[in-house]
């Protein structure tokens, strides 16, 4: 441990007033003859020479080196003039003496400046090579991050891609994808699956997501966004749509979203919808984004082009092709349900059996292309007619039933009149004739008439050809 600083100056005045006591001394003896002559004088004069290493050692601890150096050069100035005086040559000892602790003290003053100066090479070889591995290891980490990133980017892509293929019912799959990309892009605010129409050439909204939950889409046809992207094909990332001179967008646009990025959704190269991310701050959406939301959407697309042809084929499995009526065996399906719902409730249920009168006869004066024009007429006034209170289904041929939950036999009753008078005043032109036609109802009701399902049907369809019989272009209710 190093002396302090007074502790120093305290230490070289000793060593300077040491010094000067010992002169003193030495010079008071010297200039005595008779003191000279005396051997006790001598053995003192050696004795307070030999003190002079006091004063050395203590300039060498706090002085340091070359102040020492001048020290013992005074020392030795003095003790030369006391050999010159006294004869005695051993009083140059002191001086080697003093010079040989000098350079003693010098060479170990170099060795430990040699040491420490290794030493410092040494560290900084250790620092360097600290920092050397510590930049390795760092460089590492980012590779071992950025490869568990990829990988888990790649895992749950893989199990995006597996949640997708479970998936063919088109609203729980919309839910799914527009959640997934809002899982992957967390820089959005709101998500949104749009499925275009080629026939329509719109969009229709599937599903959208926002992280409040309070917010809704303002369209659901899409925007001038969407149907950019439609039309060239291609993804687009727009961070501030009020500097993008591309887009004219309104002022209550601009209060909602800030930052628009969509993706193209691509099967067999056709666009069958978009997937879309929007944000409220602006420039926060970037490319980097962009990407991950067109794998997204490579994964949905063709997840979402499985899903439509499964519904086109399940459409087709219950819907007439002509017609676009649902068919017999949809209807008997639902027929059973709402018969097991009436009795378990106690409700009502109505059927409607009609069949269009001499269809046979028109149908082979004007030919069967005019006989489907005519069957696909009457299918657009049963629909338009029942709307979403009924089921509408083409039953066979020319025969039509329609199935009313809740509906009393007064009202279906009602209801078959309305339709009979819709039939006989609809004009088909064929063949630039104008042509009418006229229809037959039956009803039964559920459970005025029977609690039966089957016998429910064959009342119905008793009481059509009793109208028949009665003359045609009328409503049955009962048999006479």
């Amino acid at each position: 441990m190093m002396p302090s600083h007074r502790i120093k100056q305290l230490l070289a005045s000793l060593a300077v007033a040491g010094y000067l006591f010992i002169t003193y001394l030495l010079i008071i003896h010297l200039q005595n003859p008779v003191l000279r002559a005396q051997k006790e004088t001598l053995i003192f004069l050696s004795v307070i020479s030999a003190l002079y290493l006091i004063p050395v050692i203590l300039f060498g601890i706090t002085m340091g080196i070359l102040s020492t150096m001048v020290l013992i050069f005074l020392i030795a100035v003095v003790l030369l003039i006391e050999a010159a005086v006294t004869g005695h040559l051993f009083y140059l000892i002191i001086p080697v003496i003093c010079g040989a602790f000098v350079l003693m003290a010098f060479w170990g003053e170099k060795r430990k400046q040699s040491i420490l100066l290794s030493y410092e090479v040494d560290m900084e070889k250790n620092v360097a090579s600290k920092n050397e591995m510590e930049l390795r290891l760092k460089e590492r980490s980012e590779a071992v991050n950025s490869y568990f990133d990829r990988y888990s980017r790649f895992y749950n892509l893989r199990r995006v891609a597996e949640d997708f293929a479970t998936t063919l019912t088109l609203g729980k799959l919309g839910d799914a994808i527009v959640e997934r990309c809002l899982g992957f892009v967390r820089k959005g605010d709101h998500g949104l699956l749009y499925i275009f129409s080629e026939e329509g050439a719109n969009l229709s909204l599937i599903s959208s997501k926002a992280l409040l939950e309070k917010e809704k889409p303002k369209s659901k046809q899409g925007d001038i966004f969407d149907m950019w992207v439609v039309k060239n094909r291609q993804h687009l990332v727009v961070p501030d749509i009020s500097t993008d001179f591309r887009f004219n967008v309104g002022k209550e646009s601009l209060e909602a979203v800030q930052g628009v990025m969509i993706s193209p959704l691509l099967s067999q190269g056709r666009v069958i919808g978009v997937l879309r991310v929007n944000s409220k701050e602006k420039n926060t959406l970037n490319t980097d984004d962009l990407r991950l939301l067109d794998l997204i959407s490579g994964l949905a697309a063709s997840a979402l082009a499985n899903a439509l042809l499964y519904q086109r084929t399940e459409q087709l499995a219950i819907r007439d092709s002509l017609t676009s009526l649902f068919v017999q065996r949809y209807f008997k399906q639902r027929l059973k349900e709402e018969h097991k719902r009436a009795l378990l409730s106690h409700s009502t249920i109505s059927l409607l059996m009609c069949d269009l009168d001499h269809f046979k006869t028109y149908n082979d004066r004007f030919g069967h292309g005019a006989g489907d024009l005519v069957l696909k007429g009457i299918a657009d006034i049963l629909f338009e007619k029942v709307g979403e209170d009924g089921i509408v289904s083409r039953y066979g041929g020319e025969e039509f039933s329609i199935l009313l939950p809740n509906v009393p036999k007064a009202g279906a009753a009602e209801l078959a009149e309305e339709l009979r008078r819709a039939i006989e005043s609809k004009e088909f032109l064929l063949r630039n004739e104008a042509t009418h036609i006229t229809a037959s109802f039956g009803i039964s009701t559920l459970p005025d008439d029977t609690l039966e399902q089957e016998e429910l049907i064959r009342i119905a369809d008793e009481r059509l050809y009793a109208a028949k019989r009665q003359g045609r272009n009328r409503v049955c209710l009962n048999v006479s």
